[in-house]
């Protein structure tokens, strides 16, 4: 599995330390994290690719040095064995050219009751470069909150999923009847950050059914591709109250595609064959109360 590529450029034509075209194993040339993982070759006179894999440990600012006596100028002539062999020289690894920006994935309920508390997980977030967030900050919006109550809840929320892509937030710090936004920047061991786009979650009076779609409330199949969605709920009760059942029915409505018909027989998937629709379907799932 590779982990990634490292380029290289020489100020000047090389003559490429015997190696030619072929590949070959990066430490003999190279001295980098790692660089016994990685494996190069020269795509021109002056120009190397490493080829990193999954132990890959470099990152911006580490130390890249080509070794001494590997290395000599190019040389256009017949005999080119008085050309000096070139020194060390070294560099600092740099961010790539084209960021590799954080984007947030979402897997929460949009709507929860009183007694709930508000679970958020977004560990299938993308841009992480297959390492840990270097940092990641949650922050929370109410605008019918009055301030000080909002300065506490967003107090709260910063402190409660301080540098982790998961959140849970009591219910003993929500309010029924509002609506909370959440927002959560993640930096990538590149230095690269972007916030996510606000995270609507509304807070119901009473107990409801909590439910989210496993993979986030948006997803997107092709046409030729099967379709398949589950639907997670649970039933909540407030602390000194008792549900009369457990039980949960689901109910399915596709809002663009009228004529889709689920066809899993069990009732928390929604499942469609290939090319039962020309374009992307969206669905959405709701449930009833438990009775």
């Amino acid at each position: 599995m590779l982990a990634g590529q490292l380029y290289f450029a020489w100020d000047a034509a090389t003559d490429r330390g015997g190696a030619g075209g072929a590949s070959f194993a990066c430490d003999s040339l190279l001295e980098f994290p790692l660089s016994s993982a990685a494996s190069c070759v020269w795509t021109t006179d002056s120009e190397l690719t490493a080829t990193l894999d999954y132990r890959a440990t470099c990152a911006p600012g580490d130390n890249m040095t080509a070794l001494a006596d590997v290395l000599k100028a190019y040389c256009a002539y017949a005999d080119c064995s008085c050309w000096p062999l070139i020194n060390a020289s070294s560099t600092v690894l740099r961010v790539p050219d084209t960021p590799l920006m954080p984007a947030a994935v979402f897997v929460a309920p949009e709507r929860v009751g009183s007694c709930s508390d508000i679970a958020i997980d977004a560990t299938a977030s993308t841009g992480s470069g297959g390492r840990g967030w270097m940092s990641a900050a949650w922050s929370v919006n109410c605008s019918t909150l009055p301030p000080a109550n909002l300065t506490a809840l967003r107090a709260s929320v910063a402190a409660l999923g301080a540098g982790s892509d998961i959140l849970t937030v009591p219910n003993a710090l929500l309010a029924a009847g509002k609506a909370y936004e959440f927002t959560l920047t993640l930096e990538n061991f590149l230095g690269f950050s972007a916030e996510s786009p606000p995270l609507v979650v509304a807070v119901s009076a009473g107990s409801i059914p909590n439910l989210l779609i496993v993979g986030g409330a948006t997803q997107r199949s092709l046409a030729p591709n099967p379709l398949g969605l589950f639907a997670q709920a649970s039933v909540a009760v407030c602390p000194g109250g008792k549900s009369g059942s457990t039980a949960l029915s689901y109910r399915w409505l596709c809002t663009t595609f009228a004529g889709a018909v689920s066809t899993s027989v069990d009732p928390r998937f929604f499942k469609l064959p290939a090319c039962v629709a020309d374009d992307l379907v969206r669905c959405c799932a709701s449930s009833p109360p438990a009775r």
